[in-house]
């Protein structure tokens, strides 16, 4: 009897286990996996990123909206970019249209291409069709050039941070300070991991990363105070339509970029809706808040290019100067003429016989 007791006992010991094991994976209290091991999982998840692939090509918008306080500026500022992204293999071609808004007039509109070939970045920018100032050629990295040019909360979609020219999985595993939180956390419904790392003079950067999404980034955050901010000096003869930045140092920054929809497409999870908000405290209380809405949209994982022939072409006249970062401090001058960079050949007057 007392054996049918004891294995009574066990059994609901058994069960009991169980159920708080189940409970535990349900909220997110249980894990298998390092912060190593996050990290290395989202790595392998950019070898399906929109810019890792053979082909590609797809529109995009992204809304911007800066507000001070009513006394210095009446309304907000906001900016609108709205572009064609091409890919294949080493080429990356970005067709920007950028309109700016202030007081609730259109003051810019700039034409912009950004064409990556082989290495070499090709810059563009028109101003009512006519190029400002030369093409700037910059010889850089491939894939991080691609990332590094495109446009708003995209880069941070491709598991990139230009502010630090680096991927995330880079970022975060050279630091020594990287922390996987204990517990799993909800962000917008869905279950994530937790990464941070804090940077010496630098800020706190968070990282969630969605598991059941492809181990795309989900949210991610960065936070400075004290000495973390950037030095700052006052401006005594400020245009005090300019704002708090101008005239009192800031006491915080908290910028939050949330990833709001991902999508299947073709077998891949494809990152396509991101928000981003930036809050700047200043000493005085007031604030200055940047907000970003980004959108991704007719997605083609594979596209035949011959139906875009003007795709990574210049579209520039002859004659057009050209700055070549390689060769800044040469007394050689470049121009574009037939599709290519030559030497420019200066026109020599010939000599006055005639005195």
């Amino acid at each position: 009897m007392r054996n049918s007791y004891l294995i009574k006992d066990i059994k609901k010991g058994f069960l009991l286990c169980l159920m708080l094991l189940i409970s535990g994976i349900s909220f997110g209290q249980t894990k298998t996996l390092n912060a190593m091991d996050v990290l290395n999982e989202h790595k392998k998840s950019l070898k399906e990123s929109l810019l890792a692939r053979e082909k590609l090509a797809f529109k995009a918008e992204m809304k911007q909206t800066t507000k001070i306080p009513e006394k210095y500026i009446p309304s907000s500022d906001s900016l609108t970019i709205t572009y064609l992204l091409f890919h294949e293999s080493d080429r990356t071609d970005i067709r920007l249209e950028e309109n700016t808004f202030y007081k609730g007039s259109i003051v810019n509109e700039y034409e912009r291409q950004i064409l990556h070939i082989q290495g070499l970045t090709y810059r563009i920018t028109k101003k009512n069709g006519k190029i400002l100032t030369s093409i700037d050629i910059r010889k850089e990295d491939n894939l991080k050039a691609g990332n590094r040019n495109i446009q708003g909360i995209n880069a941070i979609m491709e598991g990139y941070l230009p502010s630090e020219d680096k991927f995330f999985w880079e970022m975060f595993g050279e630091s020594d300070s990287l922390k996987l939180r204990e517990n799993m956390e909800t962000v917008d419904g869905h279950l994530t991991y937790v990464l941070e790392i804090k940077k010496p003079l630098d800020g706190q950067y968070i990282l969630w990363i969605d598991p059941a999404f492809g181990f795309n980034i989900r949210k991610f955050m960065i936070k400075k105070t004290g000495s973390d901010l950037p030095d700052w000096y006052p401006l005594e003869f400020a245009d005090p339509t300019r704002g708090p930045s101008f005239r009192f140092p800031p006491k915080e920054t908290k910028e939050t970029i949330d990833i709001v929809e991902i999508k299947k497409l073709g077998g891949v999870f494809v990152p396509v809706i991101g928000k981003l908000n930036l809050v700047t405290t200043y000493s005085n209380g007031e604030q200055r808040i940047v907000t970003q809405e980004y959108k991704r949209f007719d997605i083609d994982l594979n596209p035949d290019f011959s139906k875009y022939p003007d795709a990574f072409v210049l579209d520039v006249p002859d004659g057009t100067s050209v700055v070549y970062d390689q060769d800044l401090y040469s007394k050689i001058k470049y121009e574009w003429r037939d599709g290519q960079v030559v030497q420019k050949i200066e026109n020599i007057e010939p000599p006055d016989i005639t005195k």
